[in-house]
């Protein structure tokens, strides 16, 4: 009697990378459920690109404030190659949205330093740059060091503000200039503000030579 012997099914792809990466994959599982942070820009002056294009007199660039955004993380997953071949973790893994992904490490979120938010916000403005992501553990400093940078817009603003409230209070003076320019020359001919009308009446003498 012949005894066949079915050969064991290779582990897959996935199974293969997981059991090489598994105690570090195990360390992005406690982030399943909680927030992770990231600074965005945010342009406080809705309609500046549309005042620009417009050529309405504006602010020579554009004033940027910036904004804590919560990410939840919905999802953990294995990304067992990715296009530089190399395997991947994968957070809220969705179709047509983008998703966070990080190399096969263990996760280094970065800390929330004066140095680090400064990078962060630099980033903003660099084509391409990638966001740096900071955990719960970091948001009560993160807040205060986004604050301190929106501390300097706002001091901007307000600077600004009083400079403008100053001019405006120029040209008050110039209104009142005027009129009373035009209420001295009244005065001077016997009339009063009241008067709407000045007639003029001019005499042209033609000499024959």
């Amino acid at each position: 009697m012949e005894v066949s012997v079915k050969s064991a099914t290779a582990p897959s792809l996935a199974a293969q990378v997981m059991a090489r990466y598994r105690q570090t994959a195990q360390k992005y599982g406690p982030f399943f459920g909680q927030q992770i942070f990231t600074i965005v820009a945010q342009a406080p002056d809705l309609k500046y690109k549309e005042d620009v294009a417009t050529g309405k007199n504006t602010f020579r660039q554009e004033v940027k404030a910036y904004i804590l955004k919560a990410i939840d993380v919905e999802s953990v997953s294995l990304l067992e190659k990715d296009v530089d071949g190399r395997p991947k973790i994968v957070l809220n893994e969705k179709k047509n949205d983008p998703s966070l992904v990080f190399e096969m490490v263990s996760p280094e979120f970065t800390k929330a330093t004066r140095q680090n938010v400064i990078e962060c916000i630099e980033r903003l403005n660099k084509p391409g740059s990638k966001p740096m992501f900071f955990t719960a553990e970091e948001l009560p400093m993160l807040n205060d060091l986004t604050k301190l940078s929106n501390q300097n817009v706002l001091n901007f603003y307000e600077e600004m503000s009083r400079k403008c409230m100053q001019l405006a209070e120029t040209v008050r003076g110039y209104i009142d200039m005027n009129q009373r320019l035009q209420s001295d020359y009244l005065r001077q001919c016997g009339l009063n503000d009241d008067t709407t009308e000045i007639h003029v009446t001019a005499t042209v003498t033609e000499t024959n030579e």
